[in-house]
């Protein structure tokens, strides 16, 4: 271990390079990110929300079962977010960010789904302003080869093997689907239309691109983020990694350019969080992460 100082207070380095603190003066180490920093996502919600005509969708059998879903949430009193009375945290689970792993730890085997913070703010309000409301985000490059891995090789729910089974029969490999993706705009919007491809930004920013979330944590740095984060949930969990998908192989002239466009708002709302020394950031008007 070498110890270095970062802002007057006490860091020690591990031999890995990761940073643990301690004996610190109760300094932030979440950035704040303001209302006046906009990350509007490019694609459209597709959520049911109560206040909002239906979207158009690339996959009108996905929007049905989304319609249904969210009808059937009402009719059922909104069981599924009875795990955030029970827990006092509401966690939105972007799909391909650590979120099963997350969602095990605080809810037990109840599912919370992969919901919008627009969509539960909208019909849970009282869960959604009484409790801290946080959520995962992940390189974007990253989080979409995952999302590409999962899909392909190891999905596991039946809407998800439909998905694959529909369109990636004739996929043999991750740079197979990125010259399909970039190369035919029909299949990059079905692509786009679909849960794990989404924008992380339409999951937890509202329509003009304000961030909706209390807390942000990198998945890149999910361990010190957390760690740091607890002690302001009140809450002292182990996250098991779980759903992970087997690594791509991603060539070295593999081109991003249309990818990093589509993702421009992910990206720099990561960007955001990594500035943090452990990946984490709070929205302004919340309490900001402190060093313990």
């Amino acid at each position: 271990m070498a110890r270095n100082s970062s802002g007057g207070s006490e860091v020690l380095m591990s031999e890995s390079g990761g940073e643990k603190f301690r004996s610190v003066g109760g300094d932030t180490v979440s950035v704040e990110i303001r209302e006046t920093e906009r990350f509007a996502p490019q694609g459209i919600a597709h959520d049911l929300e109560p206040t909002r005509k239906l979207p158009v969708h690339p996959d009108l059998a996905s929007l049905v079962r989304t319609a249904k879903g969210a009808v059937k949430d009402r009719l059922a009193g909104n069981r599924i977010y009875r795990a955030f009375d029970e827990c006092g945290i509401v966690f939105i689970h972007v799909p391909k960010n650590a979120g099963s792993s997350i969602v095990r730890a605080l809810y037990g085997d109840q599912e919370t789904g992969h919901r919008t913070a627009r969509f539960v703010k909208a019909i849970a309000p009282d869960k959604f302003e009484r409790y801290r409301v946080f959520a995962a985000i992940r390189n974007p490059r990253k989080r979409f080869v995952s999302a590409f891995q999962y899909l392909k090789f190891s999905a596991e729910l039946e809407p998800d093997i439909r998905f694959r089974d529909n369109h990636f029969a004739s996929i043999a490999d991750f740079p197979t689907f990125m010259r399909r993706f970039n190369g035919d705009s029909r299949f990059r919007e079905i692509m786009l239309g679909w849960t794990h491809f989404r924008e992380q930004t339409q999951y937890i920013c509202d329509d003009a691109g304000r961030l909706l979330v209390d807390y942000l944590v990198a998945v890149e740095r999910l361990d010190d983020g957390w760690a740091m984060l607890e002690p302001t949930l009140g809450l002292s969990l182990n996250i098991p990694r779980k759903n992970a998908s087997p690594r791509a192989v991603v060539e070295d002239k593999t081109d991003w350019a249309i990818v990093d466009d589509i993702y421009t708002a992910d990206m720099r709302l990561w960007e955001r969080v990594m500035q943090s020394p452990v990946g984490l950031a709070h929205r302004a008007g919340v309490m900001p992460v402190k060093r313990v």
